[in-house]
């Protein structure tokens, strides 16, 4: 936008009605506009060449004969013209019902084939679970004790059994009980 307020040039390629191609040229050294049929050349191709004069030239290819476009003194000015022409192609392309029909096709496949499987996923966590649930189940016994074991015995050489601090330190230490100190 900034360059037409100034007043540079540039190439734009647009789809017209009936799937024709628009080419202005404006910044080519003799500046051209050019109306393509894509639906008469299905098999369009376009191409940059150099010259033996140092000009480049952007050709259209259709049909196996070449035909100059438009002349340019910078390579990338060619390019730019050449993929601007492309993007608009492309325009041409994704506007064909059977394409469309295509794409719409892989999307919904593409979706059911997600929901299904992240409904077997899902399947196949309840059956984990309940899975687990069962051997859990089968396995546990419940086991009733009939009598506490008693929490306080009178030999304080027990192992396990309750001792108060002031016991713990009243004990003269015995080679037995297999402490360092």
């Amino acid at each position: 936008m900034l360059k037409k307020i100034l007043g540079y040039k540039t190439s734009s390629a647009t789809l017209g009605d009936n799937h024709r191609l628009v080419l202005s040229l404006e910044d080519a050294l003799t500046p051209a506009m050019w109306i393509i049929d894509l639906n008469a050349s299905p098999s369009l191709l376009f191409k940059v060449t150099e010259s033996d004069d140092g000009l480049f030239a952007l050709q259209k290819l259709s049909g196996g004969t070449a035909e100059d476009l438009a002349f340019y003194k910078k390579k990338s000015c060619a390019i730019n013209a050449m993929n601007k022409a492309c993007t608009a192609m492309n325009a041409h392309h994704e506007t064909r019902p059977f394409m469309r029909f295509i794409r719409a096709l892989i999307g919904a496949v593409g979706l059911l084939v997600i929901l299904i499987a992240l409904f077997i996923l899902l399947r196949l966590d309840v059956v984990f679970i309940n899975w687990l649930n069962n051997s859990n189940a089968a396995g546990t016994e419940i086991v009733q004790q009939t009598t506490p074991a008693p929490l306080t015995s009178d030999n304080t050489n027990d192992v396990g059994v309750p001792l108060s601090a002031d016991d713990f330190f009243d004990q003269k230490p015995s080679r037995s009980s297999g402490l360092p100190f």
